[in-house]
């Protein structure tokens, strides 16, 4: 009763975490921190004179207590935001990284906290530094206050306010694809084209990619056009930008009925609510997941066969060193160095994550993490 207990306060406080994370990313405070992070990145400063407050954001509970900004990036953000930033804490761990997924950003800010998805957090990087810059313009807009020659400090100030994080844009999304899709052949290229002027013509050029924008009736309609099958002979890869981009609009069910048809589609951005969508679903679920399991190439080499072997090793000699054959053990290998990827890539560049969408599912269910 104990343990149940625990479990469940421990999935109750995840999903309090998770309602935090979904936020409108399309404010006033957000266009200042993106417009603070490019004027850091030119060298400018009392940049501070670009923000104005923003409610702090609720504490992030159980969240690790983090650390200090690096000596040398801290004293270049100090002055330029003409700012005490001593108390800003980072937080780049594995927790991190779930929380951020689940916000659907590459980072977030919690007050003085700011939360780094897997691989986002690269303070010796440019790219890195205007990520970090985005995110400490929202930490002085929740916490900080002025001093009387006008150095705003940063400080641990919490409130009910929802937390801040970059957007994800239909500019940034589509320009992802057409980076790292160069050199593919002229059939996938096309297909990307059209696709791509699918999307734009139902969400604008520069629109900012929203639940709030997926309920609109274009986007509806067009998740209809999805569901009844008119994009199927696209390319893989024009079917993957097509899904990624529902998936970011939260419309499962497009996103679903893509995967569906192709389990193996390939996909930029890792989503633990798609994730759980499709997992909880009853015209899914772990039944469809797991039924798909055994077509994975590099577990349909062993499973059922060498599987069974084991279990029935492991039944006749319990008391025997586990053991089993190579070709399992390579699966397994394969299987946790694609996991590895898959936590690695969250967040990052388009397309670190190439793998099936189905395999990290499937994982998932097969250990019973859910």
């Amino acid at each position: 009763m104990k343990r149940a207990n625990v479990t469940r306060k421990a999935s109750d406080r995840k999903q309090a975490n998770a309602q935090k994370a979904r936020v409108s990313r399309v404010t006033t405070h957000e266009r200042q921190a993106k417009t603070a992070a490019s004027a850091f990145a030119r060298g400018e400063f009392e940049l501070n004179r670009l923000l104005t407050s923003a409610d702090a954001a609720a504490p992030i509970y159980g969240a690790h207590e983090g650390y200090r900004l690096p000596f040398g990036l801290l004293a270049m953000l100090e002055g330029q935001y003409h700012a005490d930033l001593d108390a800003v804490r980072i937080h780049a761990d594995e927790q991190a990284a779930e929380l951020a997924d689940q916000a659907g950003a590459q980072a977030f800010t919690s007050g003085r906290d700011i939360f780094f998805n897997a691989g986002a957090y690269q303070p010796n990087t440019g790219e890195g530094q205007r990520l970090i810059a985005h995110e400490v313009a929202h930490v002085l807009q929740q916490t900080a206050r002025a001093d009387a020659e006008g150095v705003w400090h940063a400080a641990a100030v919490y409130g009910s306010g929802g937390v801040q994080c970059e957007e994800f844009t239909w500019a940034r999304v589509k320009s992802g694809y057409q980076t790292e899709t160069k050199g593919s052949d002229q059939a996938a290229l096309d297909d990307l084209g059209k696709i791509t002027t699918e999307i734009e013509a139902v969400v604008g050029a520069e629109t900012a990619l929203t639940a709030k924008l997926g309920k609109e009736k274009a986007v509806i309609d067009f998740e209809k056009r999805v569901t009844k099958g008119e994009f199927n002979q696209l390319s893989p890869v024009a079917r993957s930008l097509l899904m990624d981009t529902l998936k970011v609009l939260e419309r499962f069910d497009g996103a679903a009925y893509l995967l569906t048809k192709d389990p193996f589609l390939k996909t930029a951005i890792p989503s633990e609510d798609f994730r759980k969508y499709f997992i909880d679903s009853a015209k899914y679920g772990k039944n469809w997941v797991t039924g798909i399991f055994a077509s994975i190439p590099a577990v349909k080499k062993v499973f059922p066969a060498a599987y069974l072997d084991g279990l029935w090793e492991y039944l006749t000699q319990p008391a025997s060193q586990p053991s089993a054959s190579k070709a399992l053990n390579d699966a397994i290998k394969a299987m946790q160095k694609y996991i590895d990827e898959w936590d690695a890539g969250i967040g990052s560049v388009f397309f670190t994550t190439t793998n099936a969408c189905i395999w990290h599912m499937s994982w998932r269910v097969i250990c019973f993490k859910g």
